[in-house]
């Protein structure tokens, strides 16, 4: 790594620094891509891993919070070369994810098995409504499309059996 041994610089690249600094020739290779699919050799180059890594993120949940939800599924399925400026900075995240949220789904399918894509976008559409308010009949629909799970229901049933 070209460091002497008395050397105090421990700083390593993490993969996000790995990625901004990618070849031209991966530019439109998304983050969660790059991880994947991408090993980088001592020398700088990158060669295409014969089986892909199984990549690990936070999963922030649309309906806790969605503007981080945006900002996760941009930074890992829309390709860029520096988060901060094209992704970070007022707030871009937020129209990106918009204007592409098709394209970043299915994206994101590549890397969940069970992700249903209409689904997906129909919570985020009814999260992001401009109007905060439902009446009763449209709190009851929404609370019948997603009803809680009964957490005891499978106490019951192993109580049966």
């Amino acid at each position: 790594m070209g460091i002497g041994e008395d050397s105090t610089n421990i700083w390593r690249d993490n993969w996000f620094d790995k990625y901004e600094k990618r070849h031209q020739d991966l530019n439109d290779v998304t983050l969660a891509q790059f991880v994947a699919n991408y090993t980088v050799k001592n020398d700088g180059s990158y060669s295409l891993r014969k089986k892909p890594r199984i990549i690990r993120y936070r999963k922030f949940d649309m309906a806790q919070d969605l503007n981080e939800y945006k900002r996760e599924m941009v930074s890992l399925h829309f390709p860029f070369r520096n988060e901060d400026a094209e992704i970070l900075s007022e707030l871009k995240f937020i129209q990106i994810y918009d204007e592409n949220e098709n394209l970043i789904l299915s994206r994101r399918k590549d890397f969940e098995s069970n992700l249903d894509i209409r689904k997906t976008i129909e919570i985020c559409r009814c999260l992001c409504r401009d109007d905060d308010i439902l009446d009763n009949e449209n709190d009851q629909e929404a609370a019948n499309r997603y009803p809680e799970p009964d957490p005891y229901q499978k106490f019951i049933s192993k109580r049966e059996s």
